[in-house]
């Protein structure tokens, strides 16, 4: 049915073709209407329910058409009756592409189509269920906004509009899935905008040829120069403050529909130390806080290994009582240091996907219980030493001290 270019003069082909490209669907709804206006002319209206608020298209879109039908005011000019001074709804449009008009109806407009007229009308009347405004879970700060993205492109856009409220900021839209036709945003600020980066990320999404696009992180592994490199190109966040701050700094943002995370472009990997909090805490505090990230990003990275280089290699290096008191952890035990810690890291990592992983209550004992149960159970039986849970425990804290999720998981990789 994708042919059809133009709505007929026939009402019921008009509704056939709706039918016939939305069939096997429970929740389209027809609403057939009598237009008493001595001509005889019928009208349809149909919509995806759930994806409309019933009660808005009622008061403002039926209604009003019904009463002017029975007070006899739609003679001629239907369309333009109707459009001008019937529909009391901001976004309206006229349609003469089925194909057109059935893209909005899926997207929460109700469509009306009117018996001789090759023309129809789109009437935006979004109600479908949508997450309130909440505070973020996973970029938590003690000083900071309380309100995080959702799952609305337009509520994020609000929301980034709340705190940017100057004409300069622009957000321009493309649609990109072949089946789920996902709105994408692109936000900047012009005027501060890096010269070309706009143009680069529009390239770059225009070049993406997938059946869809369900979140950031799919949309990130398809913008990016390399989808094998550890480094991200870009982070994502969901706070609307550090968003912002981002967009003042001459970078661009990426909105994703049904996301409630926002892509930022380009980053370095300084802005891995970078907390929405340092943006309210002053200067020195912050500076020396991200001194101590970076500490902590290093000792991530290097602790395990620097442990298994010297121990094994470089005993020289380590002050005697030390070296004693190591060597006497180690004694008798079945594996090598470099299969213990391999071995201890693993088990780390087994532990936290299975707490994220859980219902929230149960995670957390299980993370915790399970590290100390086990952890002694290990030490007592002689398979590790307690010196190796001390770095893997340490390498573990560390970790959790980036502020973007995405560097936390590239550095424990």
């Amino acid at each position: 049915m994708a042919e059809k270019t133009q709505f007929s003069y026939d009402l019921n082909k008009n509704i056939e073709y709706i039918k016939n490209a939305l069939s096997n669907c429970c929740d389209l709804k027809f609403r057939h209407i009598k237009l008493n206006n001595g001509h005889g002319a019928d009208a349809c209206a149909f919509y995806i329910e759930g994806m409309v608020d019933n009660a808005y298209v009622s008061d403002n879109v039926l209604r009003p058409i019904m009463q002017a039908a029975e007070n006899d005011r739609l003679k001629k000019n239907l369309i333009d009756k109707i459009y001008n001074e019937l529909v009391y709804v901001g976004n309206v449009k006229t349609e003469t592409d089925p194909n057109s008009l059935i893209m909005q109806v899926i997207t929460g407009s109700i469509g009306i189509l009117i018996e001789n007229e090759s023309t129809a009308l789109a009437v935006e009347a979004k109600g479908y269920e949508k997450r309130p405004v909440e505070e973020p879970t996973s970029e938590t700060v003690v000083k900071g906004m309380r309100a995080g993205f959702v799952e609305s492109i337009r509520t994020n856009t609000a929301l980034i509009r709340r705190i940017v409220k100057s004409p300069k900021l622009k957000i321009e839209s493309l649609f990109l899935g072949r089946i789920t036709n996902t709105e994408i945003n692109v936000a900047y600020i012009e005027g501060l905008v890096m010269d070309g980066l706009v143009e680069e990320i529009k390239k770059r999404l225009k070049r993406i040829d997938a059946d869809g696009i369900l979140s950031t992180g799919i949309l990130q592994e398809h913008i990016e120069d390399s989808v094998l490199s550890v480094f991200s190109l870009s982070y994502s966040t969901e706070r609307p403050d550090r968003a912002c701050s981002c967009l003042l700094e001459g970078r661009a943002l990426i909105l994703v529909d049904n996301s409630p995370f926002v892509i930022i472009v380009p980053v370095t990997i300084t802005h891995y130390l970078q907390s929405a909090e340092d943006y309210s805490t002053k200067y020195l505090a912050a500076s020396i806080t991200r001194l101590l990230r970076l500490v902590a990003i290093n000792l991530n990275l290097l602790l395990p290994a620097i442990y298994v280089a010297i121990f094994s290699f470089h005993q020289e290096m380590i002050p005697k009582n030390l070296l004693k008191t190591v060597s006497e952890a180690r004694e008798r035990l079945p594996f090598p240091i470099f299969f213990e810690m391999l071995l201890l890291e693993s088990a780390f990592d087994i532990l936290r996907e299975a707490g994220i992983r859980l219902p929230r209550p149960i995670g957390q004992a299980v993370s915790i219980v399970g590290a100390l149960v086990i952890g002694q159970a290990a030490v007592a039986a002689r398979l590790v030493s307690p010196p190796s849970i001390i770095v893997v425990a340490l390498t573990a804290i560390c970790s959790f001290t980036i502020p973007v999720t995405e560097a936390a998981n590239t550095y424990r990789v």
